[in-house]
């Protein structure tokens, strides 16, 4: 069995997709992934940007927080497109999802119904996705959750922003 550790960038919708935000407010700008073997080893990795549909200029604030520009996303594939690549990466193995808090999985499958996928990537939504976050704050013991990075660094493991 894999274990495949995601990690999603994404932006706010423009205001002016009134009916989109009620759905999410939220597009997926980037997948990131890790794939581990039975032994937790990374094996493989995966990283593709999406092109947005209804977020025509990356927030300022996301752009500094990701390093992502309109000009990465210019000629990206869809959510659709880079949803597939992603699931031909995980291959026919069996395999566990992994996220740093539950937003990833909430996002992604928002993001599915909002665009009417729900029905064609119902393997990824149906599926139970492991949140590290709720693991890392059991095992260390703290009541409040904190970011990625911020658990990294106190574990002195190294985390670099690509």
């Amino acid at each position: 069995m894999n274990h495949i550790v995601i990690d999603f960038e994404f932006t706010p919708i423009d205001k002016y997709y009134k009916h989109q935000r009620n759905i999410i407010k939220n597009e997926i700008i980037e997948f990131g992934a890790v794939k581990l073997n039975e032994q937790y080893q990374v094996v493989d990795e995966f990283s593709a940007f999406v092109k947005p549909e209804y977020s025509k200029k990356i927030d300022n604030y996301c752009s500094f927080l990701t390093g992502i520009t309109d000009f990465d996303l210019s000629t990206a594939p869809t959510f659709a497109e880079v949803t597939e690549l992603f699931l031909e990466w995980v291959g026919e193995d069996d395999y566990e999802l992994y996220a740093w808090s539950e937003h990833d999985c909430k996002q992604f499958c928002g993001e599915c119904k909002l665009k009417n996928m729900c029905e064609r990537f119902s393997s990824m939504c149906q599926r139970e996705w492991i949140d590290l976050q709720l693991i890392y704050i059991d095992v260390v013991g703290i009541s409040k959750a904190i970011s990625l990075e911020r658990a990294l660094n106190s574990l002195n493991i190294l985390y670099f922003l690509i």
